[in-house]
């Protein structure tokens, strides 16, 4: 019982907080869309498809946080301080050399950037600019990775949570500061906005890894004699990482970069609009993915193969119910969440509002897989065996990428512009709710019905929820505080089911035995 109440406080502090920086930051990224709409409408457009398209470089970082997250994890539980300090050394070494390549490739796609993408000539030194800028933010990212993990595997969540909410605001502060001090024209707008958002992010980072040398001042990155064949296996987990990570990515640049060449760069800012929204629901289960490789790693290193199967028959429910949260939402009201967001369309003339809208209910159903999905790859991450779930992602994507361009080009009209999400929308969750737990079962040595149940559990208890949001939508107007209390209403009724789902059934039986014996406990004193 306290060993399975101090895991629970662990993971009760570790997705409290992480829900909480989640909601903040879901408010952050709301109001910088208003901002940056306030640059004008081109300068928008280029921020949202450099965002769509170079901003993805940032999953590189994300892979050298996932490729050194084992071995730091080991040498840190070992409890050896030379082997935490060249584990460390190694991770400094794959991170600087990712970090550096990152920036010689970003400014190398500047020069192409007018050969790539359709730009207005009059912004195309500033969209060079500010590629230059999200490529020094991507290194400083890469660079600093060690550090950023070296908090998770000491399970400072709240910390991290709060370095996470500041690199956020370094975004939102500039947005702000250029509205407030800065006149001219839309390239003087990006340009300064890339200038502040780039030194803000870069002061961030430094004081992360100011901060995680005072909590392991023996871990430095400029050590000899680092561990060369932990920075191996990192480079070697690092290409797997790195097919899974450009496996994924692909089908999200590649709509972008197609809806550029095929429709223009407005259409870049109705993809944007759609990603961003659809994302939100991949960002509810975002509280329990992050720190679960972490997590994964240390259960995996000292647990039982039981605790391994329950670790992902609870996280498949908890990221199902999580991404459930939103998703009903995203698809029964679209349209109004948008013009809630940025204004009516007569605001925005050049957005459609009607198939932007079709847009954020294919992305929120891409993006409530890959939210689900998002437990097994940590989880698996977190034991080392990222490569067979690489290969099938790298599969998916090779398959699904010619079949939407087929769709794209030679499909019916209707669908011609929303095809171009089909690789991350369609094809991936088809496939990929039929491969992964597959994966899984062979792995664990389950049937794969196992992998499913928790799926099929929480769908049918989110049923009911779904049903009164549904009715009540016919009777109430969605929009305003309409919207609002369509929104508290079903959250409420998703909320009761969440105590049924995410808890398993012998943990509910160990709280009601708790809860029994405090009461007669408390009524057996009552009645002396």
């Amino acid at each position: 019982m306290e060993a399975f109440l101090g895991e629970l406080q662990k993971n009760l502090v570790r997705v409290v907080g992480n829900f909480t920086r989640l909601g903040i930051g879901l408010m952050f990224g709301l109001l910088l869309v208003r901002l940056q709409l306030s640059f004008g409408q081109d300068a928008f457009s280029i921020i949202i498809l450099l965002g769509t398209t170079v901003g993805y470089l940032r999953i590189f970082p994300d892979i050298i946080q996932h490729a050194v997250i084992a071995e730091l994890s080991r040498a840190y539980h070992s409890e050896d301080r030379h082997d935490m300090s060249r584990a460390f050394a190694a991770a400094g070494r794959v991170s600087a050399l990712i970090g550096l390549t990152i920036l010689t490739a970003v400014s190398g796609f500047a020069l192409v950037v007018d050969q790539v993408f359709n730009i207005p000539v009059e912004l195309l030194g500033a969209t060079r600019y500010l590629t230059v800028c999200i490529g020094i933010q991507t290194m400083s990212i890469a660079l600093f990775a060690p550090c950023y993990k070296i908090l998770e595997i000491l399970e400072r969540f709240t910390e991290v949570n709060f370095w996470h909410m500041a690199l956020k605001l370094s975004f939102l502060f500039a947005a702000g500061l250029v509205l407030l001090f800065v006149e001219g024209s839309q390239e003087r707008f990006i340009i300064c906005y890339g200038t502040l958002s780039t030194l803000f992010f870069g002061t961030v980072m430094v004081s992360i890894m100011l901060r995680a040398m005072h909590l392991l001042p023996h871990a430095t990155f400029f050590r000899r004699d680092f561990c060369r064949d932990a920075a191996k296996r990192m480079l070697r987990t690092g290409v797997w990482n790195t097919v899974s990570n450009v496996s994924m990515v692909s089908q999200v640049v590649f709509g972008a970069f197609m809806a550029n060449r095929f429709f223009g760069i407005h259409a870049n800012g109705m993809y944007g609009l759609a990603i961003q929204l659809g994302g939100y629901v991949r960002m509810c289960c975002g509280g329990l993915a992050y720190g679960l490789d972490s997590i994964a790693a240390r259960v995996l290193l000292v647990g039982k193969s039981s605790r391994r199967n329950q670790l992902i028959e609870v996280s498949t429910a908890a990221h199902a119910w999580a991404v459930l949260t939103l998703f009903p939402m995203m698809v029964l009201f679209p349209q109004e969440i948008l013009t809630e967001w940025i204004g009516p369309q007569s605001k925005n003339p050049q957005f459609d509002y009607a198939m932007t809208a079709n847009l954020i209910r294919l992305f929120a159903f891409g993006a409530m897989f890959h939210g689900i999905s998002d437990a097994w790859d940590k989880i698996l991450i977190g034991a080392g065996r990222v490569a067979s779930y690489a290969r099938l992602q790298l599969g998916i994507t090779i398959l699904a990428i010619p079949l939407s361009l087929a769709i794209a080009l030679k499909g019916p009209e209707g669908l011609r512009f929303f095809s171009l999400s089909f690789p991350y929308t369609l094809f991936y969750p088809l496939f990929g709710l039929w491969v992964f737990p597959w994966l899984l079962s062979l792995w664990t040595q389950q049937r794969r019905w196992t992998m499913y149940r928790p799926l099929f559990k929480t769908f049918a208890v989110t049923l009911l929820p779904v049903s009164i949001l549904f009715l009540a939508g016919l009777a109430l107007p969605a929009e305003g505080l309409g919207l609002l209390l369509l929104a508290v209403l079903f959250g409420t009724f998703h909320v009761l089911s969440s105590g049924f789902l995410l808890v398993p059934k012998q943990y509910r039986r160990m709280g009601f035995d708790f809860l029994m014996g405090l009461r007669s406990r408390f009524g057996g004193s009552a009645a002396e």
